[in-house]
């Protein structure tokens, strides 16, 4: 793991192993690139805080993955799906079209990316392919707090009924069903934060096309 400094605040990041980048020099571009501000001078951080209701630590979190999601549409010719955080952080910066068009696409991409709306019954399969590559690309799976999934939370309450197996040998059924609830709701709060943009299944979501 690795402790960085980012806007003020500090993050807890996987550490990624980048001699492993098909196109370095892409992705030093992505690094370099530093995103609009508001009109009201609002950093790009605090934009998406304020749209989104992120906290600013999420909110950075989700900037930084969006810029991994950017390299990988770059270096790939198929559909690629964000998850719904991701997503959220393309939508504002495709509002800023004077950066995004005149400077992001041609000068830090060399690349026309265009979001695409995609259809739910090809969505599982472009997900699938969208975190193979990031997994090979960054030597990581992508963090689950920003690509959550649906495999997490039922590996979590698999462990959670298994617990509270063992608890109703010592408390009543109706108490034990209450521990579980109770546990069940501190441990999405804790590992998925902005629980809103939680989505098992975002089939409305949109991907990447290029050029």
């Amino acid at each position: 793991m690795l402790q960085v400094q980012a806007s003020g605040v500090q993050l807890t990041m996987v550490r990624t192993n980048y001699n492993r980048l098909s196109n370095p020099d892409l992705w030093a571009r992505i690094q370099e690139y530093t995103f609009p501000d508001k009109a009201d001078g609002i950093s790009f951080a605090y934009w998406l805080m304020s749209d989104t209701g992120m906290s600013i630590t999420r909110a950075t979190q989700a900037i930084e993955e969006y810029r991994k999601f950017a390299y990988l549409c770059t270096i790939s010719s198929r559909r690629l799906v964000p998850s719904k955080i991701v997503d959220e952080v393309w939508h504002i910066h495709l509002t800023h079209t004077k950066d995004y068009w005149g400077r992001f696409c041609p000068e830090v991409l060399n690349k026309e990316l265009h979001h695409v709306p995609g259809k739910a019954d090809s969505q599982r399969e472009d997900e699938a392919l969208t975190h193979g590559l990031y997994e090979r690309e960054f030597g990581h799976a992508p963090p689950y707090k920003i690509w959550p999934q649906l495999i997490h939370l039922l590996a979590c309450l698999s462990g959670l009924f298994v617990a509270g197996s063992s608890i109703f040998g010592l408390v009543t059924y109706k108490n034990g069903l209450y521990l579980i609830g109770v546990f069940v709701g501190a441990y999405l709060v804790a590992h998925f934060g902005d629980w809103r943009f939680w989505r098992g299944d975002h089939g409305g979501c949109s991907g990447c096309g290029g050029d």
